[in-house]
């Protein structure tokens, strides 16, 4: 059982003293729910949703247990989350040739806790039959919800994970309401629009799954599929970059660390390799204003205070360990491959930051082509990486791996800048330098505005003249001082 999960079943266990339920069914489910054969569906620190095994069938149980003061106290003034999404799944259940939703039961303790089951469903999400046929059930799903919305149904947090696909039925079954409502006339095309950008959001990328979806869906909402995947491109980096904070705070992934700063709650109770004289350790880099050293399968990378705008920043809290830890969260969450941070601490001087050692070896000129490809997805994310040089990555089986997260941008501002960069590894106009750069522009596919050959040929240039900067720089360092 996870930390947190142990934390709010505690929570609500507290909130249930002296309670007498209502609903013998919810109360044998919370009973059974404490048993090591639950199951954690969604977990954060406002809601539990659990799939529970009960001899009748497995169950889904949602506890919604509000954590802010302010969302306890408005519940006390309007109908609890459990009461009104029933409601809801009963009016929608309305009318519907396969009653699957009907069996819905809730029970209100108080303001600050309600529970809401129902009987699980055995079918595959969306967002699973999207990846494994596209171009069928994007047809299906947007015929399905063409319906949803004429009945005058909307979503305004729609997932691809919440809607369960019954091929045979030609349908999907929405699976959370909780922000959903209901009114008599049917939804116009810019809210049709909005559902559908967020939807198309909540996919990993602009895949084949995406675009069939955005083809189906574009008649519907009066856009053309390469509006849509440009604007849920854009929404999903935004998103991303908001839930990216979440490392920062107390969550169910997260957690303050002992020291300062913030650990995994995976790793938090995982003893860490000492780092005192005589550990077993081994430096692997030390510059003016970083060192790496290696503590068994972790990697700490310590900063120095050198600098007024450096210590100004440590002053401020703007510690350059923390801004790499929310970076390599964010990479992980773009599914960007890159070492996993577990922990960062402003203590001592400007931070420590600590990763999980990537196996690999250090990329040979033959896979900088790789590294290209890994630049054009960071770019495919709405990310900039100011130094994507090659003695920053791994190379691994499946291909290469990030391991310095201190170039990474959460905003995309100069990408002809991020390429020369790379370029500069290589020989002016050599061959190598015209496959990097080829292999960018077949890899960033629509992320960038470079359809025709004249754009390709002024970012090329531009490109080139970062290039031959960062090699002049390059050979001033090695020049002997």
């Amino acid at each position: 059982m996870s930390e947190l999960l142990r934390d709010n079943f505690g929570k609500v266990s507290n909130l249930l003293e002296a309670h007498t339920w209502k609903n013998p069914h919810i109360c044998e489910l919370w009973q059974a729910a404490q048993k090591d054969s639950t199951k954690v569906l969604r977990l954060s620190p406002q809601r539990t949703v659990l799939r529970v095994i009960l001899p009748t069938g497995a169950w889904v149980l949602k506890i919604f247990h509000p954590n802010r003061k302010v969302n306890a106290l408005r519940n006390s003034f309007r109908a609890s989350a459990a009461t009104r999404e029933r409601e809801l799944v009963a009016d929608w259940c309305t009318g519907q040739a396969d009653p699957t939703l009907s069996e819905f039961h809730s029970e209100c303790v108080n303001a600050n806790l309600t529970f809401l089951t129902r009987s699980w469903i055995e079918a595959p999400t969306l967002a699973f039959s999207l990846e494994r046929s596209p171009e069928e059930t994007a047809q299906i799903a947007a015929n399905s919800l063409k319906s949803f919305l004429d009945a005058g149904w909307i979503d305004f947090d729609p997932s691809a994970t919440d809607f369960l696909f019954q091929p045979n039925q030609s349908s999907l079954i929405p699976l959370d309401f909780g922000h959903a409502i209901r009114s008599d006339a049917p939804v116009p095309a810019v809210a049709r629009h909005l559902l559908f950008l967020r939807l198309l959001a909540t996919l990993t990328d602009d895949g084949p799954a995406a675009r069939a979806l955005a083809a189906s869906a574009a008649p519907l909402c009066g856009r053309s599929p390469s509006e849509l995947l440009e604007s849920s491109r854009l929404m999903r980096n935004e998103q991303l970059r908001k839930r990216s904070h979440r490392c920062l705070r107390r969550c169910s992934d997260f957690r303050p660390h002992s020291e300062g700063g913030h650990i995994r709650r995976a790793y938090a109770r995982v003893k860490e390799p000492a780092s005192g004289e005589g550990a077993n350790s081994c430096v692997l880099s030390k510059g003016r204003r970083s060192q790496v050293t290696r503590y068994g399968n972790q990697i700490k990378k310590s900063w120095s205070n050198q600098g007024l705008s450096r210590l100004a920043a440590t002053m401020i809290g703007r510690q350059q360990a923390r801004r790499s830890f929310r970076m390599f969260y964010l990479l992980e969450l773009h599914g960007i491959p890159a070492a996993q941070a577990i922990a960062w601490s402003p203590q001592p001087e400007a931070g420590v930051l600590t990763t999980l050692l990537v196996k690999g070896h250090a990329p040979r000129i033959s896979e900088f082509t790789a590294i290209a490809r890994h630049l054009a997805a960071t770019h495919r994310a709405g990310l900039g990486n100011r130094d994507p040089k090659p003695s920053n990555f791994m190379m691994t089986e499946s291909g290469p791996v990030l391991v310095d997260a201190d170039g990474i941008r959460d905003r995309l501002t100069r990408p002809a800048r991020d390429l020369g960069r790379l370029l500069a590894e290589v020989q002016q106009e050599s061959s190598w330098e015209d496959e990097i750069t080829q292999t960018y522009f077949g890899a960033v596919a629509s992320a960038l505005p470079l359809e025709s050959a004249l754009k390709r040929k002024r970012f090329t240039a531009e490109a080139r003249d970062y290039a031959k900067h960062f090699r002049t720089r390059l050979e001033h360092k090695a020049k002997p001082k």
